[in-house]
């Protein structure tokens, strides 16, 4: 039973301004998920200290109302964001960067499927997305990822999308030893994930949902994005994305970023997309060669059982490979080839 006391609007301040929007700090909601929070959207009646049931219809003008004034005043609290109807807690901290001290600060030794690490490095506490259609080897990129980097570091996967008879099965082709750190740094989550993932560590989470809304995954990243920060390792996050698709008029409207669209690009400092067979870079802060331009950079693949990259080749933006020898000068001689 919830101790209203008296002025219901003076509870409902009270409660949303002490402990709703300390634990909702940098996020966005909207009147609904106050309600859920402290369970008064619940069947249960609600009933003040004399015994009399709290109309729930007043309870929910009373928490919008609260929101919209907390959005006012020289300090306000929340901020109105784009829809309507939704709120941001405003975060009034700063942290003061110490330029002096990053200078020549260490990259992550880190591998990668398809060598990126050619093309893309990342320091400690970033993050990466991988945002892909379904069944475009989101899970396969995962777990090279981990597969090329788990004796290298304390690595952990967080899985929504597979129990553990299934990840086994995945894994299976591999031929990975018995002693391999991967049979036994794989864990089941299915939200939440800021709460259990290492900041020292390599993380891994396969994959971020949403239940309600795609602003859940935009939040989700952005609660790992700050469980990461000054930590040792890394975190890679996959998230579904929609595939290709035609408009009446038979042009192909392309669907690069995943489900969130671009609230979804702030915090990574590494971002790609997997389409069926081809993989590409859509965003790279970090560029392993001054001079090589990673963004764009695009590769077809094919899938062996489920869980080998093979036949992998750059593509133009055309779909042509590249990279090819050039047209032999002499049919009798062959053609040089750079590595």
């Amino acid at each position: 039973m919830t101790d209203w006391g008296e002025g219901l609007y003076a509870k409902v301040a009270d409660r949303i301004r002490d402990v709703f929007i300390p634990a909702h700090h940098g996020q966005d909601f909207d009147s609904l998920k106050v309600l859920r929070f402290f369970s008064w959207d619940s069947y249960q009646p609600i009933k003040a200290p004399g015994g009399e049931e709290i109309d729930k219809a007043d309870l929910r003008f009373n928490v919008s109302k609260v929101l919209d004034n907390l959005c006012d005043g020289k300090t306000p609290l929340l901020k109105r964001i784009g829809r309507r109807g939704y709120f941001r807690c405003i975060d009034y901290e700063l942290d003061t960067m110490d330029l002096k001290a990053a200078r020549g600060a260490p990259t992550l030794d880190l591998r990668w499927p398809f060598a990126l690490e050619r093309y893309i490095l990342l320091y400690a506490g970033n993050i990466a997305v991988v945002a892909g259609t379904s069944n475009s080897a989101k899970s396969a990129f995962v777990n090279d990822f981990l597969i090329k980097n788990m004796w290298r570091h304390d690595t952990h996967l967080f899985s929504s999308d597979m129990a553990a008879e299934e990840l086994a099965d995945r894994l299976e082709p591999l031929e990975l030893d018995d002693d391999a750190p991967i049979w036994n740094n794989c864990h089941e989550r299915t939200s939440d994930f800021a709460d259990v993932i290492l900041p020292d560590s390599i993380n891994a989470v396969d994959y971020v949902e949403y239940v309600e809304n795609v602003v859940e995954i935009k939040q989700e990243i952005e609660e790992m994005y700050r469980r990461m920060k000054g930590g040792r390792g890394m975190c890679l996050i996959t998230i579904q994305k929609k595939g290709d698709e035609k408009n009446i008029k038979g042009q192909i409207i392309k669907h690069p970023l995943g489900y969130g669209g671009a609230t979804t690009l702030s915090r990574p400092k590494l971002y790609i997309t997997l389409d069926p067979a081809t993989l590409s870079i859509y965003k790279a802060k970090k560029r392993a060669q001054r001079e090589v331009n990673p963004n764009g950079k695009t590769w077809r693949y094919a899938l062996l059982q489920g869980a080998r990259f093979v036949s992998i080749v750059e593509i133009d933006s055309d779909g042509n490979e590249m990279g090819q020898p050039e047209p032999l000068a002499d049919p009798n001689q062959p053609a040089p080839v750079e590595f």
